[in-house]
């Protein structure tokens, strides 16, 4: 019997789908309210999202790790991690 065993993910490229699934959160809020963005422009936004947010969950429980205290929305905390850890956690 073959047993395959992946390497843990690199925590910092886990980190780095996180802040740009953030941003493209915020680019992808300002798209939809601002009448001067083509919906094209939408969809590669929310086509890159989706990348970054597959990213993480291919992370495995490393990603969870890092996601479940972006859970919770504090007062100095970004809302577009929030959103990527509600996105990729349940």
């Amino acid at each position: 019997m073959r047993i395959y065993d992946r390497p843990a993910p690199v925590l910092d490229i886990l980190e780095e789908h996180l802040e740009e699934g953030a941003f493209l959160y915020h680019a992808r809020r300002r798209c939809f309210s601002d009448g001067r963005f083509a919906w094209d422009d939408a969809r590669d936004r929310e086509m890159r999202l989706d990348a970054h947010l597959h990213a993480l969950v291919l992370g495995g429980r490393s990603s969870a790790q890092l996601l479940q205290e972006k859970l919770v929305l504090k007062a100095d905390e970004d809302p577009g991690e929030s959103f990527v850890a509600a996105a990729v956690l349940p």
